[in-house]
């Protein structure tokens, strides 16, 4: 990554943080649409998404990202989950899952206090994952899974098996470890792989787009037929990369 880079995303972060007074208290954050009425409104996900950019690039930002993270916990449901933003009530999947993420990546900031959050939060997304064990967008049971959201939330499982020093509860950790597996497999059976098209649609029927199939992009590591899935982006090495879209 280089240094102007860096300094761009850094300027960009700090010049478009906001603050908003709502009943939840104070919030620092960010929003999607910087031209959006709802500008001041401190969104969910762009703030989760700030914040592990911000980690997984190492960009050193000219503030202090304690009051975004305080935030995130402020702006959690009692339910467990998290909306999209600081103003809609309902829990949905994206905005549980990354949050999740963010606090996970930030633990050494906000020390134990995370942890009941993230014990919550994660409890809300094993309790609604589907029958077909994937996730939709919200939290009613959908009849089926939806690509991208799964990925989000596997992520998210994922990264938290590899913070074993946040202290969950190993009986969560278990649950975890088995819906992890169940996702990926069935998230490899959603694949789609005929002679005109192969990869992810938007639904495990759906048809297959670009998009999901790089957002799917599976490696998978078999071990005492265990199966553990990376969902991190389309890479050179995938095998799904060159069928997408083959021609007749």
């Amino acid at each position: 990554m280089t240094k102007q880079y860096v300094q761009a995303c850094s300027a960009y972060l700090d010049e478009y943080t906001k603050k908003e007074t709502s009943s939840k208290g104070t919030l620092f954050g960010w929003y999607h649409y910087i031209d959006s009425p709802d500008f001041h409104t401190v969104g969910v996900v762009a703030t989760a998404q700030m914040l592990i950019l911000i980690k997984d690039s190492n960009i050193c930002v000219p503030f202090d990202c304690t009051p975004m993270l305080q935030s995130l916990l402020d702006m959690q449901n009692p339910d467990g989950g998290w909306s999209y933003r600081s103003n809609i009530l309902n829990s949905a999947t994206e905005p549980t899952a990354l949050s999740i993420q963010a606090l996970l990546l930030w633990n050494e900031v906000l020390g134990e206090k995370a942890v009941p959050a993230i014990e919550k939060g994660i409890s809300w997304l094993l309790k609604y994952m589907n029958t077909a064990c994937l996730w939709g967008p919200i939290k009613k049971r959908e009849k089926y899974g939806y690509i991208y959201f799964s990925c989000v939330v596997l992520r998210c499982l994922h990264r938290l098996l590899n913070f074993s020093q946040v202290g969950i509860k190993a009986s969560l950790v278990f649950k975890v470890r088995s819906a992890l597996e169940s996702g990926c497999r069935s998230l490899l059976s959603a694949f789609n792989n005929n002679d005109t098209q192969c990869g992810w649609g938007a639904t495990q029927n759906g048809r297959v787009t670009l998009f999901h199939t790089a957002y799917a992009r599976v490696r998978k590591k078999t071990s005492h037929h265990k199966v553990t899935c990376f969902f991190i982006g389309l890479y050179r090495e995938s095998p799904y990369r060159e069928c997408y879209a083959r021609p007749t």
